[in-house]
């Protein structure tokens, strides 16, 4: 299988006390760790503006999972993000190849149903997880 995760670095999940940036990354981090245990590929995608950037590295193995996490270690969290578009432009979304996981506080005024349709059209499994600081639950 081929998963995917993708990081919203806008500059609200910078925010909040822990930073939700930092939980956004230990989780994308457990989840590409998890998914090279279980001998499938990762990749990692940051969701910047428009556009989803993705990692230089397609994780395949423990070693590359590590590689990974050091650049992800680098990732800034800045702007907005426009979730609909930033999917909607991935060169090479997969189908019927795997795990989507969307990693976002989900802070946007963009439609991010039409996303989520659009990922399931691509027949991909789709798991959203939102980022909230304590401070935001209420």
């Amino acid at each position: 299988m081929q998963n995917q995760i993708l990081i919203d670095c806008s500059m609200s999940m910078a925010c909040g006390e822990p930073e939700k940036a930092a939980a956004a990354l230990r989780i994308a981090a457990a989840f590409g760790y998890l998914s090279v245990c279980s001998m499938d590929r990762v990749s990692y995608k940051l969701l910047k503006g428009d556009r989803a950037v993705e990692l230089p590295l397609n994780v395949t193995s423990k070693d590359s999972f590590y590689r990974a996490a050091q650049i992800l270690e680098t990732t800034e969290f800045e702007g907005d993000t426009d979730l609909e578009k930033s999917v909607l432009n991935i060169g090479k979304p997969g189908y019927d190849d795997g795990l989507t996981i969307i990693i976002s506080d989900f802070f946007t005024e963009s439609n991010w149903k039409k996303m989520i349709d659009f990922l399931v059209y691509r027949k991909r499994e789709v798991i959203m997880i939102q980022v909230l600081s304590p401070d935001e639950l209420y």
